[in-house]
């Protein structure tokens, strides 16, 4: 009993003293002290103190709200609102090597102006979850007078003053500093060390529910508080946006070069998935095709659809020639005249360096032009991918020392359509149930042919004039 009570004591005195506890592998020692209210110093597997702020350790990851690394030759017009071209005709340019080019004409005439605004705004006032905006860049001056240069979130639109924004500026006196405007009222910080010319930086702006905070580099180099109202902002939502605008006449025309902008939100857990976040942060939707450097037509749409103009009629060919090369749409066909004939309708390429996921399809038809004669049709509806437009394409996988060369087509049946004899203009399947979700989504790799075809099960003679007015659907996302 006496040796019990006494062990009792030495562990509570233990306790109330501080308790040692072992760090791993770590011959160091660290103690929870109970006399200062539990309080524990943490630190990474590299050594450093974790930073503890408004009294707690966060324990959630950054979530992605926005991201465009400007890898094509096109800007993303689905994510960004863009402006230049104005008095001085300030260009504003896309290139691989340069990313964003903000004056890439070099302009110095007065008032000219290039800047470009995201569609998609930001949530602002979410407690400790700071929306954080950010950018590599470089600057081919640490600034001069005449010249304004921003970059942040701000409600800004061409020359137009902000209302509200927090972002950075070198501003028409040739000072580098950071701005808060709340409703039009205008605070800054002291004159700021500006970064190096023609040196690769990063610039983050943290919008904090009452306050902002601006690094450079990884280093704070201001806070700006909005004492008056308590937050930020009266606006909710702000857009991230960056700007080139001349003064009079600055004596170096001004350039500013991004080569990504992101948006991040701090804690809060989205419970997105990853092809919802692909969609949401940067626009890469199928309805569009993505950034492919020098490729002239991206970001152009995928499917056929020509604002009331109907498609080209086609006259199908078995296994070989597809009807269009889009990512489904419209296209209307004359009747088929062979059983058993598969024909596609349409035969995507997927941009180099992009999967395309597939996460459901639909088809439908209609009689146009004249009625159908009296005979039935049986359609069979499918979905594959290979290496080439032509059905006919074999599997050539190599072997020994020669390389894969081609796979054939991977059908995927969807469907089956049913026209009954006779059938009106205007009348669609009697039996109709061609639409599929994928679980797990439709893969088509980089270079590979994404196909939508159809199987006529019974031969006809067509209706002179007869045609089926065909639509696809093909929801889905680029990675």
């Amino acid at each position: 009993m006496r040796l019990a009570a006494l062990a009792l004591l030495l562990s509570t005195t233990a306790l109330a003293q501080g308790m040692p506890i072992k760090s791993g592998a770590d011959t160091n020692l660290m103690t929870v002290d109970s006399n200062k209210s539990g309080k524990v110093w943490v630190n990474d597997k590299e050594g450093d103190s974790i930073d503890v702020t408004e009294g707690y350790l966060k324990m959630g990851q950054p979530t992605q709200l926005f991201f465009d690394g400007f890898e094509g030759t096109t800007l993303n017009t689905m994510v960004w609102t863009a402006s230049g071209a104005y008095a001085g005709s300030m260009a504003l340019t896309v290139s691989v090597a340069n990313g964003l080019w903000l004056n890439s004409g070099s302009i110095t005439t007065a008032a000219a102006t290039a800047n470009i605004a995201s569609r998609k705004l930001f949530n602002v006032g979410q407690g400790e979850s700071p929306v954080v905006a950010m950018t590599s860049f470089v600057r081919n001056l640490t600034g001069q007078a005449q010249e304004q240069i921003d970059f942040g979130f701000s409600d800004a639109a061409a020359a137009t003053e902000a209302s509200n924004g927090c972002f950075f500026r070198w501003n028409t006196a040739g000072e580098f500093r950071a701005y808060l405007f709340t409703n039009g009222t205008q605070l800054q910080s002291a004159a700021l060390t500006a970064p190096s010319a023609n040196v690769m930086h990063t610039l983050y702006v943290a919008l904090k529910y009452d306050e902002c905070v601006f690094y450079v580099d990884d280093t704070i180099v201001a806070t700006i508080a909005q004492l008056g109202t308590g937050v930020p902002f009266v606006a909710n939502k702000v857009p991230v946006f960056a700007r080139v605008l001349n003064g009079t006449t600055p004596a170096t025309a001004p350039t500013f070069k991004l080569y990504n902008v992101t948006v991040l939100q701090d804690v809060i857990d989205l419970s997105r998935d990853y092809s919802r976040q692909m969609v949401s942060s940067q626009g890469r939707l199928n309805i569009q095709g993505p950034a492919v450097a020098g490729a002239a037509n991206t970001f152009a749409k995928t499917a056929n659809w020509t604002a009331s103009t109907a498609p080209t009629t086609r006259t199908l060919t078995a296994t070989t020639t597809a009807s269009e090369t889009t990512l489904c749409g419209l296209v209307n066909i004359t009747p088929t005249t062979a059983a058993n004939g598969d024909y596609i309708l349409f035969d995507y390429t997927v941009p180099t360096g992009f999967q395309l996921h597939v996460t459901s399809i639909k088809c439908g038809f209609t009689v146009a032009g004249a009625a159908q004669p009296a005979t039935a049709l049986g359609l069979q509806w499918w979905a594959s991918n290979s290496s080439a437009t032509t059905l006919a394409t074999a599997d050539t996988f190599g072997g020994g020392t020669a390389a894969p060369s081609a796979w054939g087509p991977r059908p995927v049946f969807f469907g089956f359509s049913s026209l009954a004899a006779s059938a009106a203009i205007g009348a669609g399947p009697t039996i109709h149930d061609a639409s599929l979700a994928f679980d797990p989504d439709f893969i088509t790799e980089s270079g590979q042919h994404f196909q939508v075809g159809i199987r006529a099960l019974q031969a006809q003679t067509a209706t002179a004039s007869e045609i089926f007015a065909i639509n696809c659907a093909c929801p889905g996302w680029f990675e």
